[in-house]
């Protein structure tokens, strides 16, 4: 087995200590010469995706990537490791977020910092979903909740404000702004009958959390081969605050219903414009939308002491 750390230098907790974090992994392979490792320390976006695959093509070895980094680098690894036979992932806590460690409890996520864990622990599978031609282990959104995230993304660029404040301004900056709340998509379901319906946004989730302490999707579990659907509907300026406030304090479930699905079709019939569409985080524009949950698609490194999902 080789292993590839992605090292992301500017995450939140390897911002200023790469010299001090690569000499900790120096440190620890001098006492198993053995094993094959290797460092990359990522140079610009999407950086880690190709390293991945050119690692995971240069021989049939199992390669097991761990992720150094935010939700940004572990994006890039889910898109890099993606139909791969031959690979593994092991995420460390690195960011600021770290949105799909806290699915196995806050109380666990130190343990995924362990170096020895990850390295000679067994892994498990764990469900991923592709959203047009990207892939993500967390949400995809279209609509309010994407265009609420893209917003948050512009202030985090010009401010240093926690994820959910800036999530909830970029909510908020709605209510001035002559911008319709809910547009008409077309939807099918599964293998249902495409229909017609009027939503302010749309939510399938992978994992229950998004950002640092948001659980927006509480039903969701990345391993019991479904996504959790969710749709939002009737936001006014009027009901914008009070909706934000339960979406805020993890009350999704008082503001819209939820439904098991395998696949789901997206396309707007109301505008010409591309649908804005958020991939855990990310956001892109998309003509339309195809989702796919794709069931144990990813093997995951499970640290000693963390349990195994009982989704199944």
């Amino acid at each position: 087995m080789k292993h590839l750390f992605i090292i992301n230098p500017v995450a939140r907790k390897v911002r200023g200590k790469l010299g001090a974090l690569t000499e900790r992994l120096d440190s620890f392979f001098k006492e198993y010469p053995a094993v094959n490792y290797q460092v990359h320390v990522t140079r610009w976006e999407r950086d880690a995706l190709g390293v991945i695959r050119r690692h995971a093509a240069e021989s049939a070895e199992l390669l097991r990537v761990h992720v150094m980094g935010g939700n940004t680098t572990v994006f890039e690894a889910i898109n890099g490791v993606m139909g791969l036979p031959n690979t593994q992932l092991a995420i460390y806590p690195m960011g600021a977020q770290n949105s799909f460690l806290r699915y196995f409890g806050k109380n666990k996520i130190h343990l995924f910092l362990s170096l020895r864990s990850q390295v000679f622990s067994r892994t498990v599978p764990i469900d991923a979903f592709r959203c047009g031609n990207n892939y993500g282990i967390l949400q995809a959104t279209i609509g309010l909740e994407a265009k609420a995230n893209f917003n948050g993304l512009k202030i985090l660029e010009k401010r240093a404000l926690p994820g959910e404040l800036a999530y909830a301004l970029g909510a908020l900056g709605f209510i001035f702004k002559k911008e319709e709340f809910e547009h008409e998509y077309a939807i099918k379901i599964d293998d249902g009958e495409e229909r017609a319906a009027t939503y302010s946004s749309i939510m399938a989730s992978n994992a229950p959390c998004s950002g640092k302490t948001l659980d927006p999707a509480p039903l969701a579990q990345p391993n019991n081969g479904f996504l959790d659907l969710q749709f939002l509907r009737n936001i006014t300026r009027l009901n914008l605050v009070p909706t934000l406030f339960k979406y805020l304090f993890n009350k999704t479930q008082k503001i819209r219903p939820s439904k098991k699905c395998s696949s789901v079709f997206v396309s707007s019939t109301s505008s010409t414009s591309p649908l804005l569409v958020g991939v855990d985080g990310h956001i892109f524009y998309e003509n339309n939308v195809e989702l796919q949950v794709l069931p144990y698609a990813v093997d995951f490194v499970l640290p000693p002491g963390v349990k195994l999902f009982e989704g199944r």
